[in-house]
This record gives C-alpha cells, sequence and structure tokens, in this order.
C-alpha cells in the first residue's frame, strides 16, 4: 500500500513538473560586422567555380552504362559524360552553391557511393 503510494507521488511530481515547464524567447544580437562577413563569404562563393558532382571515372562502357543508371536513379541531376585523360567520368549538372552541393551528394551517396563533388574553375581570364 505504503509503496503504490510512493509510486503515483513520483509519477504526479514528474508529471507536474512537465506540465508546469516555462518557455523563453530567444533573442540574438549581432554586429554588422557578423552581416559582412556573411556577405563576403557569399561573393566568393560565387566567384570561386561551379561546383559539380562526379560520380564516376573509369572507361568509356562502364561509364555510358553507369551514365544510364545514374539519370534513372537521378533524372533531375542531368549526368554527363566528359572525358579527362585517362578517364571518362560522369559529373552532375552545376549546382549553385556548397549546401546545395551537400544536399546532393547525400542523396546521390546512397547509391554511388565513391561520389563526391569537386569546385570546377571558370574559364574566365583574369588580366
Amino acid at each position: 500500500m505504503i509503496k503504490n503510494f510512493f509510486k503515483i507521488l513520483v509519477v504526479s511530481v514528474i508529471f507536474s513538473n512537465i506540465l508546469n515547464s516555462q518557455q523563453g524567447v530567444v533573442k540574438v544580437n549581432s554586429s554588422d560586422n557578423v552581416k559582412l562577413l556573411l556577405e563576403i563569404k557569399k561573393s566568393v562563393n560565387k566567384s570561386d567555380g561551379e561546383i559539380k558532382i562526379q560520380v564516376f571515372s573509369g572507361s568509356r562502357t562502364d561509364a555510358e552504362e553507369i551514365l544510364n543508371k545514374f539519370n534513372l536513379d537521378f533524372p533531375e541531376s542531368k549526368g554527363v559524360i566528359t572525358y579527362e585523360t585517362p578517364n571518362y567520368k560522369i559529373w552532375t549538372k552545376a549546382l549553385k552553391n556548397k549546401l546545395e552541393a551537400d544536399r546532393e551528394l547525400i542523396k546521390i551517396r546512397k547509391k554511388y557511393n565513391q561520389a563526391f563533388y569537386f569546385r570546377e574553375k571558370s574559364n574566365k581570364n583574369i588580366n
């Protein structure tokens, strides 16, 4: 009888604490320097070239076979074959930023675990 009373007492104390929990408001103060750094980071990311994901590197016949599978698995990624001596490579469409590349890579690696992303330098001449 006394054990049951203590069990009920403990359970009621636990639930009363949960029901009486507090709510708060979080306010973030940031300086103008932080905003400036974020803007500089965005501009650096834009000017650094395109981000692509490489799914495969190897022989032409293997590349063609894997490209067909890849385009069926990920039609929105628009895989293409490119040739860089001595291998044929499967690359995805150009992605806007690193965050988008990370998200896409997570999806692709579920089926193609050797995939990685890289930044393709733009062909603009700097004088």
